[in-house]
């Protein structure tokens, strides 16, 4: 099998424990796979495609980048009307553009979605607000509130909903309640100390940006209940380690999962 190079693009990119684990992957699947960590500001993406885009077989994409990513490709499809990508991959000189997120989210929550959670709660409205709402829309959660500080950019998202029965409410960030079974935060680091919620908590709290989930905010909802944003980080690698390989191997169940477990001790390191 030949030499491959794959990237993480974003800004800022030094806290990113991408290269961490896919790394760890590879290794772990025998490829000699070269994974590392790019900074790519913001409007600037289809620039450095083009210009270094040639020198690698695939990018994991994080933000501010998503949007950008999904106009890398032609073909939607894979994005589940999102209008965002997290996983670019390249063949020849053209682009496939992904969303893994969705199902990362999904993974991240599996023990929460066994409780059949009738309401939600998104805190944010950007592009993994979009991938958020996507995997509640899939699970068949009945109602879900957006909380965002621009509720304009907030109605956006009901396009994603298509005929699905999900009720969608638009709120500002600072009506936020205890109302709902689930909350997904995913505003940027810093953003949630804007929330002066302090009545605690009896659902569960997903903390979608990994590098925001420890704050007071978290210790209102049941630890037990609290599902960290590495979950979700995993939950979306490995689906991106699948398609970044797909051409060399093919993963099983039991592969999937022996990947997973390297990865997540990777970052016991």
């Amino acid at each position: 099998m030949d030499s491959k190079s794959f990237a993480v693009l974003g800004d800022p990119i030094n806290h990113s424990l991408s290269p961490k684990i896919h790394s760890a992957a590879y290794q772990q699947l025998g490829l000699d796979y070269n994974y590392e960590a790019i900074q790519v500001p913001a409007n600037t993406l289809a620039e450095f495609i083009a210009q270094r885009g040639h020198a690698f077989d695939g990018f994991s994409v994080t933000m501010p980048l998503k949007f950008e990513a999904a106009e890398q490709s032609s073909d939607q499809t894979k994005l589940w009307g999102t209008g965002v990508a997290n996983t670019l991959i390249r063949h020849g000189s053209h682009w496939d553009s992904h969303n893994t997120d969705i199902a990362g989210i999904d993974f991240a929550l599996r023990q929460c979605f066994e409780t059949n959670p009738a309401s939600a709660a998104i805190l944010g409205a950007g592009a993994t607000a979009r991938s958020a709402l996507v995997a509640l829309r899939n699970r068949a959660v009945s109602r879900v509130t957006v909380y965002a500080r621009d509720k304009h950019k907030a109605v956006a998202l009901a396009n994603l909903l298509g005929d699905s029965d999900l009720i969608l409410e638009i709120k500002h960030l600072a009506q936020y309640s205890k109302q709902q079974d689930l909350t997904i935060n995913t505003l940027p680091a810093g953003v949630i100390e804007s929330v002066e919620m302090k009545e605690l908590q009896d659902g569960w709290l997903l903390s979608a940006n990994y590098s925001s989930e420890h704050h007071s905010f978290t210790d209102l909802f049941p630890r037990a209940q609290v599902v960290s944003g590495v979950e979700m980080l995993l939950g979306q690698a490995i689906e991106q380690v699948k398609l970044f390989v797909a051409e060399d191997i093919t993963l099983d169940t039991v592969q999937a999962r022996e990947v997973l477990e390297a990865m997540r001790a990777a970052l016991q390191q």
